[in-house]
């Protein structure tokens, strides 16, 4: 008669269902990992964006605003050349600022708008 010796079975599952497990830890780790990096270089590329459009949007209101400048001051109307160069300054004002909050090193370089 054969005899079965089934002594080293128990550590052999024993063993299988920690390196199971184990890989399984590993995987979810890594896992969350490279979610985490892939969410964090999102959230940057969207924050770039939003940058970027405000950026321009001052740009464009920096054009519209020399714009009516330049048209008020072909007027004789004094009311309608202030207010033209006073909204060009405004403008200028928030660029400046922007600028310098940038130059200081601010890690939230935003454009400030003042309320309209």
């Amino acid at each position: 008669m054969a005899t079965d010796d089934r002594s080293g079975a128990p550590f052999v599952v024993v063993a299988v269902a920690i390196a199971g497990l184990l890989s399984t830890l590993g995987a979810a780790a890594l896992s969350g990992y490279w979610t985490n990096a892939s969410v964090e270089r999102q959230f940057d590329s969207q924050r770039t964006a939003q940058i970027q459009d405000l950026r321009r949007q001052v740009y464009v209101d920096f054009l519209q605003r020399t714009t009516e400048a330049c048209i008020a001051g072909g007027t004789e109307d004094k009311e309608k050349i202030d207010k033209a160069i006073t909204s060009l300054l405004s403008v200028l004002m928030e660029l400046a600022t922007s600028m310098a909050r940038r130059e200081a090193g601010d890690p939230c370089i935003e454009i400030v708008r003042p309320e309209q």
